[in-house]
């Protein structure tokens, strides 16, 4: 009795050193799991291209890898002021917003961006002035591609006529007149 009782101890320990080690295995698979690798620009994420990345890269601007209209109006009908005059990165979704509040529902700059469910989101948006210019810098640098030499729309707001623009050829901006079409590319952040 006392050898089947060693024997079923000695059994028992064997089992419990296999699942411990096997637990032991399965915890730092985990663990390496959680840490993440940094993010850069030029890397796909969340739904698109990370364009601009704040000073700790936990945060930032995703543009969509194709345009969403290469010939589209800034706004429906007679254009007036919408306020939307932020220029700053984080500032097009506000533009958005106060674009679409204003303009309702139709097939402009602010709305396609607004309403556009892509790669599982559905936070795009129209960018501002300085998140354009990102987009052009990126395009520049070789991180992203699948531009027209084109004008692109963005959401910052000039006048009640007119909204900023920017040839993705050559970099320059100025201001569009609203009624003019050109293309889009939506944005999101994280």
């Amino acid at each position: 009795m006392i050898r089947i009782k060693k024997f079923t101890q000695k059994i028992l320990l064997n089992y419990f050193i296999k699942f411990s080690c096997c637990a032991l295995v399965l915890m730092l698979a985990n663990c390496k799991e959680e840490v993440s690798e940094p993010l850069i620009l030029g890397q796909t994420y969340q739904g698109g291209i990370i364009i601009f990345l704040d000073d700790n890269a936990q945060h930032g601007l995703i543009a969509t890898t194709t345009d969403q209209h290469t010939t589209v109006q800034w706004c429906l009908g007679s254009c007036q002021s919408t306020n939307a005059s932020g220029t700053a990165p984080g500032s097009g979704k506000v533009n958005t917003a106060k674009i679409v509040a204003l303009q309702t529902n139709g097939n402009y700059a602010a709305s396609i961006c607004d309403q556009l469910v892509h790669n599982g989101y559905d936070d795009w948006f129209l960018p501002s002035k300085d998140e354009l210019h990102f987009l052009f810098v990126q395009k520049e640098s070789g991180r992203i591609f699948n531009f027209l030499a084109k004008e692109y729309w963005s959401s910052t707001e000039s006048t009640a006529g007119r909204a900023w623009i920017e040839h993705m050829g050559n970099g320059d901006m100025s201001e569009g007149i609203k009624e003019n079409t050109a293309c889009v590319r939506a944005m999101r952040s994280f």
